[in-house]
């Protein structure tokens, strides 16, 4: 079975197309893959590993404490605003 690399590769090779242009092609159609399996609220990134050859996807998660800290700048920010009216 090909590895992902050598897909990318032959296709950049037969359309002459750059190598790079490929890999971020395939890249986005990776990521808009795992949206629509997986749903269209989550972030992913997908990165290719140049040693294995393959594309390595992820799903991005933020963390429990930063969201807290998000929340509390968003609502700092909404209560400023409010004052800024007053």
């Amino acid at each position: 079975m090909e590895k992902i690399g050598d897909i990318i590769e032959s296709i950049a090779n037969e359309k002459n197309l750059e190598i790079k242009d490929v890999k971020e092609t395939v890249q986005t159609a990776f990521i808009n893959t795992a949206k629509r399996m997986f749903g269209e609220n989550y972030e992913y990134d997908a990165v290719f590993n140049e040693t294995s050859k393959k594309i390595d996807l992820f799903q991005k998660i933020l963390k429990f404490q930063d969201y807290f800290l998000l929340t509390f700048l968003l609502n700092l920010g909404q209560i400023f605003h409010h004052l800024d009216t007053l």
